[in-house]
């Protein structure tokens, strides 16, 4: 084995990767429903302060592609619809006010998984809590 062999060997899953993987997946997860509906919007091309938000209220919140998903649903028929911050603004009252009511989604796991196409992973995860970014997220796959 050369020095080259061994810089490209892919490093072991230590245990802080393992730890943060069930919060990984619900991350790749909410990003790939707002890449799959355009949700971060035309303002930029790459979306960057869209994607700042999400990544935030992913660090804030759980539940946040359930909310993503309602938001959606409850502007499908908005002209213009609403895209990028603008929509993250309302998925984040969405998750504050189910922070604050103590009342979860009103849109089912079944229609979850018929607009999205994913298991609806959220639902067996808990809580739809604030967490602070160290706390562990509920692990869905257990």
């Amino acid at each position: 084995m050369d020095e080259n062999d061994l810089a490209n060997r892919p490093e072991p899953l230590g245990e802080s990767l393992t730890e943060n993987l069930p919060h990984r997946i619900l991350r790749q997860r909410a990003q790939f429903i707002a890449e799959q509906y355009g949700l971060y919007g035309p303002q930029e091309p790459d979306g960057t302060a869209a994607r700042a938000y999400l990544s935030r209220l992913l660090n804030q919140y759980q539940g946040v592609e359930i909310a993503l998903v309602e938001i959606l649903v409850e502007t499908w028929a908005q002209l213009p619809p609403p895209r990028g911050p603008a929509f993250l603004q309302r998925v984040e009252a969405r998750l504050q006010q189910w922070c604050a009511t103590n009342q979860g989604p009103t849109l089912s796991p079944v229609h979850f998984q018929h607009i999205t196409g994913l298991h609806p992973l959220a639902w067996e995860a808990g809580a739809l809590a604030p967490h602070s970014p160290g706390q562990a997220i509920a692990n869905p796959l257990n």
